[in-house]
């Protein structure tokens, strides 16, 4: 299957794959000395958030260059990282999301998700959070291999034995490894030691071991003890409702009519993220709508029905009504009938 247990043992490397240079994301990073224009190679630099990315925002190099200069000039950043563009092979869409527990000796796999980074239809807009994301009956994804599955696996694996090594301590928790199918194989994009969001909820909402086996096995390092950690065989849709203008300029004070919330079913199910019990939104997504079927188009549907029903009483709201198919080769927003 595609989700399995693994047992790392500290003692030996037999588990671990020796990947050269082109498995890796290769992170290079230039200081630019705005005085003498020398643009030179820098120390690995670390940087969070959203930034702009050369083929949305950017119509050629020199806008590039000049938008560098200005942001050097203004002291708004002190160094500028240029990171390789990765593509998808034919230019689509195949980032994905591996999510895993690990205990400190064994590590369990979860089902593959797919999120949407950019908060409009089309893809349009910068890059965000996430405004939703779908997983598979299968666990896995459309555009992956047996094998690309098991190559992320593997490196989330090896990321977690190169964790302990460098702190000579036992990590137990989550890991997330966020990766991109390119035309040259799989590559890292980020790691974080947490769920994905929103791809956490469409594997949490899969989840068929009890949670707190799973947490008390990962605390007191006997996951292996756990008898299984299954997940249910269905698709997952899920759909953020935002504030308008989020993520730039998040439309302030707006509020939501509580009483047209779908409530969670079998079939449905609702997180509440950005939003009091008022149904104030904050600045940021408010609230994820998941739909839970046998196919990725039912549920598809279920999760557009329970986004759609949610009302604003004040302010604008806004959810994509085209997730999970602008690259899946559908080629049209779903609507509800």
């Amino acid at each position: 299957g595609i989700n399995g247990t693994s047992t790392l043992d500290p003692e030996s490397n037999d588990r671990l794959m020796t990947y050269n240079d082109s498995w890796l994301n290769p992170y290079t990073t230039y200081e630019y000395d705005a005085k003498t224009g020398i643009l030179s190679k820098s120390k690995w630099f670390d940087n969070s958030g959203s930034y702009p990315d050369y083929t949305k925002d950017f119509a050629v190099k020199e806008d590039v260059i000049r938008y560098c200069e200005e942001m050097l000039e203004s002291k708004a950043h002190d160094v500028i990282v240029f990171e390789e563009l990765l593509q998808g092979e034919n230019g689509k869409r195949s980032e994905f999301s591996l999510q895993s527990f690990f205990d400190g000796a064994t590590i369990c796999h979860m089902p593959l998700a797919q999120d949407f980074k950019r908060p409009r239809e089309n893809d349009e807009g910068p890059n965000c959070g996430g405004a939703g994301s779908y997983s598979c009956p299968d666990h896995g994804l459309p555009f992956l291999l047996p094998e690309h599955i098991r190559q992320a696996q593997l490196l989330n694996e090896q990321v977690i034995r190169a964790l302990q090594n460098a702190t000579s301590e036992l990590y137990r928790g989550i890991i997330y490894g966020s990766y991109i199918l390119t035309s040259k194989g799989i590559y890292i994009i980020e790691f974080n030691v947490r769920f994905a969001d929103p791809e956490g909820y469409n594997v949490l909402t899969l989840l068929a071991t009890d949670p707190f086996e799973i947490f008390q096995g990962i605390v007191f390092s006997e996951l292996r003890a756990v008898k299984s950690v299954e997940f249910v065989h269905k698709a997952t849709v899920c759909k953020y409702i935002m504030p308008d203008g989020y993520p730039e300029n998040s439309h302030p004070n707006t509020r939501i009519d509580l009483e047209s919330v779908p409530r969670s079913t079998d079939s449905l199910k609702v997180y509440f993220n950005a939003i009091d019990k008022e149904g104030n939104l904050g600045s940021s997504r408010a609230i994820a709508v998941v739909g839970i079927a046998d196919t990725l188009e039912e549920a598809a549907k279920i999760a557009e029905g329970g986004a759609s029903s949610i009302v604003a009483i004040r302010g604008k709201i806004y959810h994509r009504k085209d997730i999970p198919f602008p690259d899946l080769g559908r080629g049209q927003v779903l609507s509800v009938t």
